[in-house]
């Protein structure tokens, strides 16, 4: 639970770029950090589950 929580300001970061990219039309920039974007939110939603199984 504690690394799900830890994961979010590496979310915020990604976003931040995310933003930036979408400004300066990046097409490539913004494929890539919505990619990254959807795993980081996979994996902690994982380890939230997994987590809340034990």
């Amino acid at each position: 639970m504690i690394i799900a929580v830890l994961i979010l300001p590496l979310l915020y970061k990604r976003m931040q770029m995310l933003y930036i990219a979408v400004k300066e039309k990046n097409k490539d920039q913004v494929k890539v950090n919505l990619v990254f974007l959807f795993l980081m939110l996979v994996v902690s939603a994982g380890i939230v589950v997994i987590s809340y199984r034990q």
